[in-house]
């Protein structure tokens, strides 16, 4: 298994770290409402994982067996709504990403025993997206998203802010039609 670690060697470039063994065991689920009632398809999506370091010769904490692989939440989900009538639609999405362990790079501390200890869990978080669209003819359609609608501050790999709320408007012209 390969695990990238998101310190910095001394000669300024990323360190890499090679674990022996990793596993990951768990379960996805999925439905979804296809034929649209009253115009709404909706799809909602659940996983759950469960990893591990099973091997690693890496003297870091976040790296020895038992430990949970980095970045990896043992639950995330996904919901989306769409309705349309007509040429217009409407779309809802929620993304959903629960705590998983990072490394902190952050004034690392030591065990007895010599090992470094740099383990954060990094806060789970939900994202909640809003487009529209509106077909003005055969090749026209106009569009507004809102990316981030609620404005969640979240970082998807520690130290690295997400993006915040994002306002998206255009057109797509299609030639072919």
């Amino acid at each position: 298994a390969f695990q990238y670690s998101p310190g910095w060697g001394g000669d300024g470039i990323p360190d890499y770290l090679n674990i022996d063994g990793s596993q990951a065991r768990g379960i996805e689920l999925e439905g979804g409402l296809q034929r649209p009632i009253g115009g709404v398809t909706a799809m909602a999506s659940y996983a759950y994982v469960d990893t591990a370091v099973v091997a690693s010769v890496s003297t870091s904490e976040q790296f020895q067996p038992g430990q949970p692989l980095l970045r990896r939440p043992r639950h995330s989900g996904n919901l989306s709504v769409n309705y349309t009538q007509g040429a217009a639609s409407i779309h809802l999405n929620m993304r959903i990403t629960g705590d998983r362990h990072d490394a902190s790079r952050l004034g690392l501390s030591r065990l007895s025993d010599g090992l470094p200890v740099d383990i954060t869990l990094n806060p789970g978080y939900t994202l909640v997206s809003l487009s529209g669209q509106y077909r003005i003819s055969a090749g026209l359609t106009m569009f507004l998203r809102v990316d981030n609608l609620t404005d969640a501050q979240y970082e998807s790999a520690l130290g690295y802010p997400g993006l915040p709320r994002a306002f998206v408007i255009g057109g797509r012209f299609n030639l072919g039609k």
